[in-house]
């Protein structure tokens, strides 16, 4: 038997013609999982404890927040259909509509007004809340494909920046008195050149904004990778179902993950939480180890019992970004989660159940969050490619700002984090990789008058001296 580096090498060299190197790919992957068996793991479902694990509902606190009132949710997917069949068995709301651009009733209750409507019609959309006048509103829906989103760049924007806009104006017109908005952990990452991280970290920024000038409370839940509705699983169980061979990103990729149950629940916790004037957001305490889709994959073929070969795809658009080390918090390794950036934690708090985060969105200036927005409405008839770019420079404006805005100290444990030369040798990455990032971190950092002070006192020579070699060694930092 092969060891288990030497058989997945193999396996990334023929992946480049999966069809004609079936046979040998057939015998590779069964050999890579019975290595794996030899060392105790494909036992059992790599992803059994995130399905099985449950958090907190403060249900009577949330019903007290619900009793008598008319509830409107946008999007009626995975996420949306289940907070409707909690919100009916709760019954105690006054009336619940649902606007979903698709035209298909997802539920099998007949107690739900539906409307047919794309959140971007801002006419139809305005006449819906006008007409039924809801009390609480959580907008679900949005583009969610990270990889449809960087070949439908100019839906993306319209439907998660400008549909999400809509709604705010909506609630801020008619008397809405809470909102909750659906967003994505890739919206924690401080800068980002992917459309669908992108369109959603714009969108947390506007309801900052809201939050912070509307008479609406407006708080926000952040979801990672959503089991019930797995666009990994999807795919993986499609390749399986179709006798074809089984395609991975890569060795070596990871996922956080979480339930349908728990999203919803944080949508509804979210209520009890939420805070006037400010944009608190709520995600799962404990994610447990992050699970290898490569090990998802094989858990999957061995329990077909099939002899199916499996190849290594490449990373897709959507999915390309390399983690960078300062997104975490390392001052306290044994509670870090890949849904808060080190910016956000000094500001979270645990609920009395333990099971949630609660903390706040990094402040940005307001007016730089409304201009880019309208540049992006003046821009919007780009082409594809060119609105891509405009969409990233107003990501960095504001980011850079928010940077220059930030506590000088946090910024450089940031900076320090995110080059730690061993941590960039192990995973083979480059200073390059992290550009414009590493700029904006370290133009903010120097552009402070005690920059001087704030080095003496918190790093050491050696750091310091390592920090500058590192950032020696690439021109990348410069590149803002």
């Amino acid at each position: 038997m092969r060891p288990h580096e030497d058989v997945i090498n193999t396996i990334w060299k023929l992946s480049k013609s999966p069809e004609k190197y079936s046979e040998a790919l057939k015998n590779l992957t069964s050999d890579l999982i019975d290595g794996l068996n030899q060392k105790n793991r494909l036992l059992e479902d790599p992803l059994k404890e995130t399905r099985n694990r449950k958090i907190h509902l403060y249900e009577d606190e949330i019903k007290a927040k619900l009793l008598g009132k008319i509830i409107l949710i946008t999007g009626e997917g995975c996420i949306g259909s289940l907070l409707v069949k909690k919100l009916l068995k709760f019954g105690c709301c006054k009336r619940i509509i649902i606007v979903d651009s698709s035209g298909v009733c997802k539920s099998e209750d007949f107690e739900v007004k539906r409307y047919s409507l794309d959140i971007r019609d801002c006419k139809i959309l305005r006449s819906i809340f006008q007409k039924e006048m809801p009390n609480i509103v959580f907008h679900t829906a949005g583009q969610r494909n990270p990889g449809l989103a960087e070949k439908e760049i100019r839906r993306t924007i319209t439907t998660n920046i400008f549909g999400s806009q809509n709604i705010i104006s909506f609630c801020q017109e008619f008397g809405v008195e809470q909102c909750v908005f659906s967003s994505t952990g890739k919206a924690s990452r401080y800068f980002t050149n992917e459309v669908y991280a992108g369109s959603k970290k714009f969108a947390e920024w506007l309801f900052y904004l809201a939050a912070k000038q509307g008479k609406t409370t407006y708080s926000m839940v952040r979801f990672t990778h959503i089991l019930d509705n797995s666009l990994m699983e999807q795919e993986l169980q499609k390749s399986i179902d179709e006798d074809k061979p089984v395609g991975v990103h890569s060795p070596g990729r990871y996922v956080t993950a979480q339930t349908a149950e728990e999203a919803v629940f944080l949508m509804l916790n979210s209520l009890v939480f939420s805070q006037k004037d400010e944009l608190r957001f709520l995600i799962v305490r404990n994610l447990g180890w992050p699970t290898e889709s490569l090990e998802v994959a094989l858990w999957k073929i061995k329990e077909s019992k099939k002899k199916l070969p499996l190849y290594f795809k490449g990373k897709p658009q959507g999915y390309t970004e390399p983690f960078f080390r300062g997104q975490l918090d390392w001052s306290d390794p044994m509670d870090m989660n890949f849904l808060i950036n080190a910016l956000e934690t000094p500001s979270k708090f645990i609920d009395a159940s333990g099971d949630i985060i609660i903390s706040a969105l990094t402040p940005v200036r307001e007016e730089l969050v409304e201009s880019k927005l309208n540049f992006l409405i003046s821009n919007i008839d780009l082409s594809e490619d060119n609105l891509k770019s405009v969409l990233t420079e107003c990501i960095k404006e504001i980011a850079k700002v928010s940077f220059i805005d930030a506590d000088p100290l946090r910024i450089l444990q940031i900076l320090k984090w995110g080059i730690d030369r061993k941590y960039m040798e192990v995973e083979n990455i480059s200073l390059i990789d992290y550009s414009p990032l590493i700029g904006m971190l370290t133009q903010a950092l120097v552009g402070k008058p005690n920059f001087e002070e704030i080095m003496k006192n918190h790093v050491s020579a050696s750091e310091f001296s390592q920090m500058i070699a590192t950032l020696k060694n690439s021109e990348s930092f410069l590149t803002v």
